[in-house]
């Protein structure tokens, strides 16, 4: 049984990790490389991944609503796109701030990007303003400004950390 579990995680875990990849990267060249329209060829170059590759990932980003697509046209992304992918790259960001100046390791990139795809926003408010709302990476670039209005974070009760682990896969 676990390993069916974990097989049914893998499948949606990386599923999940490549449209969040797709997402982030769009925005990037959208919003930080000035593309008014990012090609196919843009993107198979930048994810190392077939045009083809590319193409069938962008009907299914298409039929999600978080792109507009046309083939031959390139792509942008919708106003649910965008957003979902500025979180991305806030998370990612945030991440890895919090890894150089807090915890003071290493930048793992898998690790950061293993977080970042499952933050939620009070999470990723909190790791803010714990950094002091830095406004850049260690890499230099820009951390997206949190679009959430400011909450009082109090300290919630949570249930027991003795759930089963099964529902973590169940969830995705």
């Amino acid at each position: 049984m676990q390993r069916s579990l974990d097989k049914v995680h893998k499948m949606v875990f990386c599923n999940s990790h490549r449209v969040d990849e797709y997402l982030k990267t769009i925005w990037v060249l959208e919003k930080e490389e000035g593309k008014s329209i990012v090609r196919v060829k843009h993107l198979s170059k930048r994810l190392e991944v077939s045009m083809a590759s590319v193409v069938e990932m962008l009907k299914s980003l298409k039929t999600k609503k978080y792109v507009e697509y046309e083939p031959g046209e390139g792509v942008n992304l919708t106003p649910e796109g965008r957003e979902a992918a500025r979180k991305l790259v806030r998370n990612h960001r945030l991440m890895e701030v919090y890894m150089d100046r807090k915890i003071r390791i290493p930048i793992d990139e898998k690790m950061v990007c293993g977080f970042s795809h499952h933050m939620t926003d009070d999470f990723s408010e909190s790791i803010c303003s714990s950094l002091g709302h830095p406004k850049k990476c260690p890499h230099g670039f820009e951390i997206p400004a949190c679009k959430a209005p400011k909450k009082n974070l109090e300290k919630k009760k949570y249930g027991t950390l003795r759930q089963p682990l099964t529902s973590c896969f169940l969830k995705h």
